[in-house]
């Protein structure tokens, strides 16, 4: 704006009108929700948590709030697990 590449201040406002105006098609198209699941994704977690200890009372706390990082730490570790589980099958495959 500053240098005039964008002409004057009516150009802006219409490019800006006429891009919010995509934004709102583009909005009324999607499949995407608009906010998150949030209890979808709890249960999913909870789910996944239960599957990992076995049941939340094997975990020894109570969990309210779990870190990305954990998360990805607890998907880490069962990975790894999921890798020597396969190690070990393939060599009784050979």
């Amino acid at each position: 704006m500053k240098s005039g590449q964008w002409g004057d201040v009516d150009r802006l406002e219409e490019e800006f009108r006429n891009k919010l105006s995509y934004i709102e098609e583009l909005k009324s198209k999607t499949k995407i929700p608009f906010e998150p699941q949030a209890e979808k994704l709890r249960a999913l977690l909870l789910n996944i948590l239960e599957e990992y200890y076995g049941s939340m009372s094997s975990a020894g706390t109570e969990v309210e709030y779990i870190s990305t990082k954990d998360v990805m730490d607890m998907f880490n570790k069962l990975d790894k697990k999921i890798d020597k589980l396969k190690c070990k099958s393939c060599r009784y495959n050979k």
